[in-house]
């Protein structure tokens, strides 16, 4: 298992690999990452290997509904290596550049004498902020202070060992503005899969279509699934020939469909680039996001990337895209005035249209072959240093 090429980046996916029938299986967004970055290695670096491990493992599917909305692939389009992470990395040379989501369980990473750098997304402000949604009603106030001291003593720890990382790359501006200071070789990014921007001329919608707004997603509580259905009802209050769509799945999608208006349209879970692409460009004005916490979700800059400008409840990730031009925002849980303002914007196309050609500035900006170049890069930098 020992490699020799000395120029090795070796990048830790967070969770584990669906095998099956000899075909493997990732989340459609993770294939494409994993794929772009190792084109991009072999195209501009050819001295050097590019390798992706899973934190956990390759797991054997029990059968087909283990992968049935996942991507598959042969494992050299990706240079996945099966073996768990930390097997993987003993056998490897001190030299290779370890790329790894920085979480509890690899904090322990710095200590292998690999040249570590770590991802982050989430602020303390987002971390609290979701854990108190996935316990809410379930921890006494004792236990959630106790909680909360086990969180920061967490925080602390954790900025110890970025500061003896080699590198840091943030995943949007709130972990960048809280962390980038720990390193002095940080880099920040957003993350996404947009590779084009069309033209304000090229977008697909029929201007004679009725106004619709979208929901893209996990239909869980941190996404904001318990304020779909009483959004659908306000919406059709105000005006019934709005349209709201809502795509993707999760725990709470049954819950909300039985209690939705009926101008909301369930579409499932689709395709990124074959299907979401083309149906996000064809038929939605705007792309609403009520999450009650700041995780810098892709969905924001895949929206954004297709023309299509976010209204969406205040949190660290929204108020940033607000500060571009290319999102409205309102006070977090106020569902009356988040479908309000998606009233008022329904009949006010000029100001919707002025924020689109603002997401398509920023996308165009941000593409997701530069954003790749400036990762691997920043990597290939860290690998160079003796």
């Amino acid at each position: 298992m020992q490699d020799e090429k000395i120029n090795h980046i070796v990048v830790v996916d967070p969770g584990v690999v669906i095998e099956r029938a000899g075909i493997y299986y990732l989340p459609e967004r993770s294939y494409l990452g994993y794929r772009k970055y190792k084109q991009y290695l072999d195209s501009c670096h050819q001295d050097f290997t590019f390798s992706v491990v899973a934190l956990g493992r390759v797991q054997v599917a029990s059968g087909p509904g283990d992968v049935a909305s996942l991507f598959p692939f042969t494992s050299d389009q990706i240079g996945l290596r099966k073996y768990p992470a930390r097997k993987y990395l003993e056998s490897l040379h001190k030299s290779a550049v370890v790329l790894v989501l920085y979480k509890q369980d690899t904090a322990d990473f710095v200590d292998l004498g690999h040249k570590v750098v770590y991802l982050v997304e989430n602020p303390p402000s987002v971390r609290k902020t979701i854990y108190s949604i996935e316990t809410a009603g379930k921890m006494s106030y004792i236990s959630r202070m106790r909680v909360n001291i086990g969180m920061w003593r967490q925080e602390l720890a954790a900025r110890r060992v970025f500061k003896r990382a080699v590198g840091l790359q943030c995943n949007g501006e709130a972990a960048s503005a809280t962390y980038g200071k720990y390193s002095n070789n940080s880099l920040t990014f957003y993350d996404h899969r947009v590779e084009s921007v069309h033209h304000d001329s090229q977008h697909k919608k029929s201007p004679q279509s009725k106004f619709s707004v979208s929901f893209s997603g996990r239909i869980v509580p941190i996404k904001g699934s318990r304020y779909m259905a009483e959004l659908s009802h306000e919406l059709y209050r105000l005006d019934p020939s709005i349209t709201f769509y809502v795509m993707g799945d999760g725990e709470d999608r049954q819950k909300v469909l039985d209690e939705a208006a009926p101008n909301l349209v369930y579409k499932g879970f689709m395709g990124y680039s074959s299907e979401w692409e083309p149906f996000v460009q064809e038929n939605v004005d705007l792309m609403v996001f009520p999450h009650p916490q700041g995780d810098p979700s892709m969905t924001y800059y895949e929206a954004l990337g297709q023309g299509v400008p976010v209204v969406a409840f205040s949190n660290e990730t929204s108020d940033f895209l607000r500060l571009q031009g290319a999102a409205w925002t309102v006070p977090s849980g106020d569902v009356k005035e988040l479908a309000r303002c998606i009233n008022e914007l329904a009949h006010n196309p000029d100001e919707v249209e002025a924020k689109a050609r603002a997401a398509r500035d920023f996308m165009r900006k941000n593409l997701y072959q530069d954003t790749v170049a400036r990762r691997m890069e920043h990597l290939v930098s860290v690998a160079r240093i003796s």
